[in-house]
């Protein structure tokens, strides 16, 4: 009974020698696996190639005045996914090398021609950071890569493969325009069914302001508004993003809008004029003085721009 114990130690002893070997060899042979921070230069263009089924996409961001365009349509790209680009790029925190060498290993860790994306970083003409991006994990908090000239792939923190894989529209902002709502002095609207225009008398405070409203050209002392309607309208019309973009040959859907909606803020005259499509509660076509592209909103845009003059004026209690 002795013997066969000390048989079982001796086994288990050479096992956990065997394992810690294995261990070690893992660790000289796979590099350097500590958590490390590449930075990249200053830089101010980013080119994505990549592959999107049948179609190769060439997309070239360039900065322009702070804000980053799309190089072949000059369409000025969304801020928060320039964001998270910017910052993946100037701070690359890699996690471990899991692989010596691409080849071979394409596939496992989506690095092959059809899948991957790559992205160079220049400053002017010169390029400062090559990244071959691979998969994304399943909890896409880490991705594949290879930099610059490397061939070795190592793991990085964050979702490359989400943030690099877009396309001129993916990336292209939906934004018209956007204004501080206090800086809102005076809205005219015009529908088939009136037309009005509300001016602020400001007192020196919040607290003091005041509209007069003007109806068909007449100032008028009733219907007088209601200020905290007024504000919360102002609100929702202070800013407007397009649903979807339309190309630059697209008609009017007809030729009288059905809401005419201007709005001066501060130094700033805002146009907005919406254009009903021929289906019920389908998305309505919009054109807009701070843009020179058509676009699509859906179809409650129609009344919160074309606000009625009764839903924001006050009312007598019923007795």
């Amino acid at each position: 009974m002795m013997k066969k114990f000390c048989v079982k130690k001796l086994v288990l002893l050479f096992l956990i020698a065997v394992f810690l070997c294995v261990y070690i060899v893992q660790l000289a042979t796979s590099g350097n696996t500590e958590t490390r921070i590449v930075e990249t230069p200053s830089f101010d263009s980013i080119e994505i190639q990549w592959k999107d089924g049948a179609e190769d996409i060439n997309l070239k961001l360039v900065k322009k005045d702070g804000k980053y365009f799309t190089e072949k349509n000059n369409y000025e790209a969304d801020v928060s996914s320039v964001e998270e680009m910017e910052n993946a790029i100037k701070s690359i925190k890699i996690l471990g090398t899991v692989a010596s060498s691409v080849s071979g290993n394409e596939v496992r860790y989506g690095l092959e021609e059809e899948n991957a994306v790559t992205v160079n970083v220049y400053k002017g003409n010169k390029k400062v950071r090559r990244i071959l991006v691979g998969k994304d994990s399943s909890t896409n908090t880490r991705s594949f890569v290879c930099l610059d000239d490397e061939d070795k792939v190592v793991t990085v923190q964050g979702a490359f493969h989400g943030i690099f894989a877009v396309t001129e529209e993916t990336v292209r902002s939906k934004s018209v325009y956007s204004t501080d709502s206090n800086l809102i002095t005076k809205v005219h609207v015009k529908t088939a069914e009136e037309e009005y225009e509300l001016s602020r008398i400001v007192n020196g405070s919040d607290a003091g302001v005041q509209w007069n409203v003007t109806l068909n050209n007449t100032s008028v002392q009733n219907p007088v508004p209601d200020t905290s309607k007024v504000k919360a309208w102002l609100n929702l019309i202070s800013s407007l993003d397009a649903g979807d973009w339309q190309g630059t040959d697209t008609a009017l859907y007809h030729e009288n809008a059905d809401v005419e909606v201007e709005i001066t803020a501060g130094v700033n005259t805002y146009s907005v004029k919406m254009y009903k499509g021929t289906e019920e509660n389908s998305d309505v076509q919009v054109t807009c003085s701070a843009s020179p592209y058509k676009f699509t909103v859906p179809a409650y845009f129609v009344n919160r721009f074309g606000k009625h003059l009764d839903d924001i004026v006050e009312h007598e209690n019923a007795e």
